[in-house]
């Protein structure tokens, strides 16, 4: 019997994987040539334990991401016709990466030309998950095969990739020297590129929602920023997280605590991956001097557990976007903005749907994301949520009043963190 569904399973755009005995998630990942994070991403709350899957557990697939066909079938027999005599094997596949005996050479030199691109590889020479997921960015990004492997075409793409960026560079003159053009000011650039509803804009703040920004981002500002400097996600995203999901901690945190604040749910976000999260940001905490401990104070109200959640919140919403190939910066585009918190709201299925959505009209990307409508509240599609008693219970589709859309939440909030001149 196959593990897979081929019709996609439950799950919108995924394919369903029963596990089988000796399974775990990274062994999953490899075989369908998906990036681990993206795996994990798609199935929070299917397992408890990464390394240890319960066999019969439904893992989702998702379609976007496969870039290695499974299971597939044995090659063909070789025939005279073919040019292969009959005892003799076929000629042999020697991209790098197939899981063979790599000749380490070959791999460290495609690993420099990887870091040379900016790709985040070691130089190790071997050819590991890291290096097949760069490969396969690298791919896409060049709009040739993406299989994760290296043969010859990929090969010439990356010398050809290095080349032209060389090329790039100043030469030096006649003395010797590398003439230098003077750097262009940098402004603090903000995250995104659209101009708001202006009607909307001005509805809220005028608010009760909008009154409750200027009173409460001030109070917050230095954890924001904190998170920024940590973990690249921008202040003004960080605060419009904590603003949509509590009221900036007004609501909910009383009874299960900060992480509450930033939409924490416990089905999804489970104390061992915060804590992992956390694990992971210490050293560069501690380069920067910003105190952030483990483990995770959850359902604490301290300003410790503020800051975990804080950080848990900004990372997750990275993975969140990685998962829909959405890299969260200041400057990302409106249909970047919508897929990456659509996903967060909502999953990535949501996100994807939002992004292509963002691909053919430029207003309405999503419930949380749409120009056109100068209501500032979003207009939410029903589901489901999780009570102050910890019981999951039913959202009907309403307009959200205590919320703001991210188009109006987003420059508002850029406004009132905005450095002031002393």
């Amino acid at each position: 019997m196959s593990s897979l569904s081929g019709s996609g399973g439950t799950r919108v755009g995924c394919l369903s994987y029963q596990v089988q005995d000796g399974d775990n998630l990274s062994r999953i990942a490899e075989r369908f040539g998906i990036e681990l994070v993206k795996l994990e991403i798609e199935n929070q709350g299917q397992f408890v334990d990464r390394d240890r899957l319960l066999p019969g557990t439904t893992i989702f697939i998702p379609l976007f991401d496969i870039v290695v066909t499974p299971f597939a079938p044995a090659p063909a027999a070789p025939t005279k016709k073919q040019g292969v005599g009959v005892g003799k094997a076929p000629p042999s596949d020697d991209r790098l990466g197939l899981g063979r005996d790599n000749d380490a050479a070959k791999v460290r030199a495609v690993q420099e030309l990887l870091v040379s691109l900016g790709h985040p590889v070691s130089v190790t020479g071997v050819y590991d998950q890291p290096t097949k997921s760069a490969v396969w960015r690298f791919q896409k990004e060049s709009r040739i095969a993406k299989d994760g492997l290296v043969g010859d075409e990929t090969l010439g793409f990356l010398k050809a990739a290095v080349a032209a960026k060389t090329a790039a560079r100043p030469s030096a003159g006649d003395d010797g020297t590398v003439a230098t053009p003077e750097p262009a000011p940098e402004p603090r650039p903000s995250p995104g590129t659209w101009t708001p509803n202006k009607t909307a804009l001005e509805r809220a703040r005028a608010s009760a929602v909008g009154q409750r920004l200027v009173e409460r981002t001030p109070l917050y500002a230095e954890t924001y920023r904190r998170v920024e400097a940590l973990t690249g996600v921008p202040a003004e995203l960080v605060a419009a997280l904590h603003a949509n999901e509590s009221g900036q901690h007004t609501a909910m945190t009383s009874v299960l605590g900060p992480e509450a604040g930033f939409g924490l749910d416990p089905r999804w976000v489970t104390t061992t991956y915060g804590n992992g999260i956390l694990r992971a940001y210490r050293a560069q905490a501690e380069k920067l001097g910003i105190a952030v401990s483990v483990p995770w104070q959850r359902g604490k109200d301290t300003t410790m557990a503020l800051l975990q959640s804080a950080v848990i919140a900004a990372e997750h919403l990275k993975r969140l976007a990685a998962a829909v190939d959405v890299k969260v910066a200041r400057d990302m585009p409106p249909k970047d903005v919508a897929g990456a918190i659509t996903a967060y709201a909502a999953g990535p299925g949501a996100g994807r749907t939002a992004l292509r959505r963002g691909a053919r009209e430029a207003s309405k990307l999503s419930w949380m994301f749409d120009l056109g409508d100068r209501n500032p509240h979003p207009l939410r599609p029903g589901g489901t949520s999780i009570g102050a008693d910890g019981k999951e219970i039913p959202v009907k589709a309403s307009r959200k009043s205590g919320l703001l859309r991210w188009d109006v939440l987003v420059p508002m909030l850029r406004e009132l963190l905005a450095p002031t001149d002393r």
